[in-house]
Order: C-alpha cells, then sequence, then structure tokens
C-alpha cells in the first residue's frame, strides 16, 4: 500500500460519501459506544475507500 501524509492524492485514503450516509445510514441506524459513564454516539464509518499499491520491483541476479 502506498500512503503520502504529505500528498494523501497521490496515495491510499478513506472518505465518506454524502448520499451514502444520507440515504443510507441516517435515520435507519445509530452507532454507540460504551464507556465508563455510559453510551456516546459516534460518527458514522468511512464508506469508500481508495487503495493504491505497488507492484515490488523485481530483483536481478
Amino acid at each position: 500500500m502506498i500512503e503520502n501524509p504529505n500528498d494523501p492524492p497521490s496515495g491510499s485514503r478513506v472518505y465518506s460519501n454524502p448520499w451514502i450516509v444520507e440515504n443510507r445510514f441516517k435515520g435507519k441506524v445509530e452507532l454507540f459506544r460504551k464507556t465508563e459513564s455510559g453510551i456516546e454516539p459516534v460518527p458514522y464509518p468511512v464508506t469508500n475507500m481508495v487503495l493504491v499499491g505497488q507492484k515490488p520491483l523485481e530483483r536481478s541476479a
């Protein structure tokens, strides 16, 4: 996998599609996490990923 925090478009990254959040998640599902003080809501997860990989170079003998 290739990841470059200084140039995110050139490597692997995740993002949320606003249409999917609005039309598939909101009003249908809510996510929570258990904490010491009870439960608290958590944001919706990412919906898409761009995975960039690079094939290793072959070594010559």
